[in-house]
């Protein structure tokens, strides 16, 4: 069990543990617990702009219109589902694009 003393101090360190203050330092540390992303409160990961993702969400909500929770829920599961589409499009871009790259490096009379 922790002393008073002890307890005092603890109080003492919280307080100057507040955390990032600036706009840059707390957009960089809202992902600094995000391992896979499969339970991430948000879609955008770093390197990817929040306002496209706000954008295609508007998109969506403007055309379709939810009128109930339900509604909203599978709106969201599908602005996520074509967000992560796009990404993993990217993704595979990239990845087919350094391939083909390293397979020059590696066999050049190809």
């Amino acid at each position: 069990m922790a002393t008073l003393k002890q307890i005092q101090a603890n109080r003492l360190n919280a307080k100057k543990s507040t955390g990032p203050r600036s706009a840059e330092g707390k957009a960089k540390s809202r992902f600094n617990a995000l391992k896979s992303g499969i339970d991430a409160q948000s879609a955008v990961i770093p390197d990817e702009d929040p306002a496209k993702f706000q954008e295609l969400a508007d998109e969506y909500y403007t055309r379709f219109q939810p009128e109930n929770p339900k509604e909203r829920d599978l709106l969201d599961t599908l602005i996520t589902a074509v967000w992560q589409l796009r990404r993993l499009r990217r993704v595979e871009t990239q990845f087919w694009t350094t391939r083909m790259n390293e397979m020059k490096h590696e066999c050049p009379n190809r």
